[in-house]
């Protein structure tokens, strides 16, 4: 996972599917305030490993749905 690229629309296209605000997956993520979410949600900070794996199991997404990296084209 080091050196990949979030996909961090598909994410918060997966978080509106779930019909999740901020603060309810900021919650369930353990975060004391949904500002420390906001702003990975934002690009403004990283996502941890801890992060994508919790997320990939609160909404329901493979972990290479995640990465930018898998959605290259193969040549």
């Amino acid at each position: 996972m080091p050196g990949e690229q979030i996909d961090i629309a598909r994410i918060k296209e997966a978080r509106l599917e779930k019909d999740l605000s901020i603060l309810e997956l900021s919650q369930k993520l353990g975060y004391k305030s949904y500002v420390a979410y906001y702003r990975k949600e934002e690009g403004l900070r990283k996502f941890s490993t801890n992060d994508v794996l919790a997320l990939s199991k609160i909404l329901d997404l493979e972990l290479d749905e995640i990465f930018l990296d898998n959605k290259l084209p193969k040549r």
